[in-house]
């Protein structure tokens, strides 16, 4: 079945997902978008709702001159839509992923902007811009979700806790610090690493986007990762800092009065950290900062 969405839902779709409307889709298309990335290149979809504007946005596409990277189709459900739509599916071989129909269940998939980036990212490789594209992409929207949570810290819990770990870690690499990503499973309580060679430090963020405070268990398995790194004596010495934007149990910071080299860091710790980052992307960013300070700003 398709799905005719209304005008408001297709600006508020694309304005979501960072495209812009640039006019009224002109000759062949009833609404047009633009997304411009940080490398320079754009990406353009044209919309048909019109069977007006189907047929010509379809010759086009046969031509090999339609104007945009991707023609999206909402079409109200008639026997002479259903015929276009039929010429639609049995050129796909043809046209590939440049068209795609806006059914109820695509429609639903694509207002998800985790979903919305990963088709982009499909889209960028076929052109051989996969790797600057994603890099590009992680950076904007990094600093895009930076801006949010500052906006509002709401906005933090939009997101999920794979995307929250690789927004902390791009954060921290964009101000300067030597930060590693581990593996989504098995980290053994260290979803970041961070190295700080002048000082011969090691820092492991354990991050916990979680909608309850952290309960002492957490802190005390960091604990005991940081005493059995620091009994190999490598001459690094380890640290641990547990992340949980809603805090900790009472109990926990009770224990923690005895802390070893251990901190914990709540949504104060996530603040400082959108801040900075934010001041890095503008340019006032100072490279000289302690690095160390950085990295316990806002801990206890």
């Amino acid at each position: 079945m398709i799905f005719k969405v209304t005008e408001d839902q297709i600006v508020n779709l694309f304005e979501r997902n960072l495209f812009h409307q640039n006019d009224m889709g002109g000759e062949y298309f009833d609404f047009r978008f633009e997304r411009k990335f940080s490398f320079g290149e754009r990406y353009k979809i044209g919309l048909c709702l019109q069977e007006q504007k189907l047929v010509r946005a379809i010759d086009t596409l046969i031509s090999g001159d339609c104007p945009v990277d991707k023609v999206m189709i909402s079409l109200p459900s008639t026997s002479s839509n259903h015929f276009w739509i039929q010429k639609v599916m049995s050129e796909s071989v043809n046209f590939g992923s440049r068209v795609e129909i806006l059914t109820v269940k695509n429609f639903l998939k694509i207002e998800s902007s985790s979903q919305w980036e990963i088709d982009l990212r499909k889209e960028l490789k076929q052109t051989n811009l996969e790797a600057d594209a994603y890099f590009n992409l992680l950076k904007e929207c990094s600093e895009k979700i930076a801006y949010f949570i500052l906006q509002n810290e709401d906005n933090l819990w939009r997101i999920e806790w794979r995307e929250f770990e690789k927004f902390i870690t791009n954060a921290l690499k964009e101000i300067g610090v030597q930060a590693e990503l581990t593996p989504g499973s098995r980290d053994g309580g260290k979803d970041i690493i961070c190295r700080l060679p002048d000082y011969k430090k090691v820092y492991y963020f354990e991050l916990k986007l979680h909608r309850t405070a952290i309960k002492n268990s957490i802190v005390g398995d960091m604990k005991k990762t940081i005493e059995e790194e620091n009994n190999k004596k490598d001459g690094w010495a380890y640290y641990g800092i547990v992340l949980s934007p809603k805090g900790f149990a009472k109990n926990v910071e009770v224990v923690h009065e005895l802390r070893n080299n251990v901190f914990l860091a709540d949504m104060r710790k996530v603040n400082s950290l959108c801040e900075r980052y934010v001041r890095s992307q503008a340019g006032i960013y100072l490279p000289n900062e302690d690095f160390e300070k950085i990295i316990l700003e806002d801990t206890f």
